[in-house]
């Protein structure tokens, strides 16, 4: 992969990851508390790890358990970050807030996603 694709990866990924997290902060409707706060990052650390952990095994797969009252996807795609979160289970469900993120494996990219 060059350093020009590797590039363009890295900013799509991080272009729908502030997507994301914008959508969820737009549904909440009371101001945000420390505690709060506090636990969108740690939603999001579990994702990131998720996947993380599927890319360095290179198999596509729960590892973690999923937190209450949450529901976990995961998914794999050779061809784009992008393939790989849609792959996730629940995607196409509604949810009031979602976090995901994707990790670049040998075999390729390796999705997770939390659904509240």
């Amino acid at each position: 992969m060059s350093f020009l694709t590797g590039t363009v990866i890295g900013l799509f990924i991080a272009l729908i990851t502030f997507a994301a997290l914008a959508d969820a902060q737009e549904l909440e409707v009371p101001p945000r508390s420390t505690v709060v706060q506090q636990n969108q990052d740690q939603f999001q650390i579990w994702v990131q790890r998720e996947a993380d952990m599927q890319a360095s095994r290179n198999r596509m797969g729960h590892i973690q358990r999923c937190p209450n009252g949450f529901r976990a996807g995961v998914g794999f795609s050779t061809v784009s970050a992008d393939s790989a979160i849609r792959n996730c289970c629940y995607w196409n469900r509604p949810s009031r807030e979602r976090w995901f993120h994707v990790s670049r494996g040998a075999r390729g990219w390796y999705a997770a996603a939390l659904y509240r």
